[in-house]
């Protein structure tokens, strides 16, 4: 306590002084426990080492290469058929494994818009799961439901797999990653991430891979 006091006085100090700055009072008012974080906001997170312009592009290509060195999975862009997608910003990643071809998909919406919701995350529409030992007879229908329950089962049709080397018929996951990142433009380029950016779209893209 002896030596790390007069450090301790100092920063409180110094937090006195900004929020006598911010207050416009005459006087240095007393720091409470929660002004801590207001007038000493934490450093943003930096790269450990120095990087070139980390573009939306180039970060996506970074992750397809460290998926296909861990685990033999690499990411692919892939057309979207209309009414597949719900904006147009949102581009349609085919999740690609080296041995067993595609495994799922991404649907990744991640410029910030009007009326979207704000935040990252990541949202798993469908699993994976085993379906050809489902009981489809016995399921339960909804009377004028028909057309709709035919589409889906078009629709499931289409995205179901027998893997390589393994029993069964699969349901592949689909999964959406949401970002709110700076729209690229004509005069500014590319998107590029912030570091902080960068982490976020990291960890999303773990949850992503989960449902793989």
């Amino acid at each position: 306590m002896d030596r790390t006091k007069p450090f301790a006085r100092r920063a409180l100090h110094t937090l006195s002084e900004r929020k006598q700055l911010h207050h416009g009072t005459s006087s240095l008012p007393i720091i409470q426990a929660w002004d801590r974080d207001f007038y000493c906001p934490p450093d943003p997170p930096a790269p450990p080492i120095p990087l070139p312009p980390l573009t939306l592009g180039t970060v996506f290509m970074g992750l397809s290469r460290l998926f296909q060195h861990i685990y033999g999975i690499s990411l692919r862009p892939a057309d979207s058929v209309s009414g597949e997608v719900w904006h147009t910003d949102v581009q349609k990643l085919e999740v690609v494994d080296q041995d067993r071809g595609i495994i799922g998909w991404i649907y990744a919406d991640l410029f910030a818009r009007r009326g979207k919701a704000s935040g990252a995350a990541h949202y798993t529409v469908r699993c994976s799961r085993r379906t050809d030992d489902d009981d489809e007879i016995s399921d339960g229908t909804i009377e004028g439901a028909e057309l709709r329950i035919y589409e889906s089962q078009e629709f499931e049709a289409v995205k179901r797999h027998r893997l390589p080397n393994q029993d069964g018929v699969y349901q592949l996951p689909l999964v959406v990653l949401l970002c709110e990142f700076a729209r690229p433009t004509p005069s500014k380029g590319p998107t590029v991430l912030e570091w902080h950016e960068v982490l976020t779209l990291f960890h999303e893209m773990g949850h992503a891979m989960h449902c793989k």
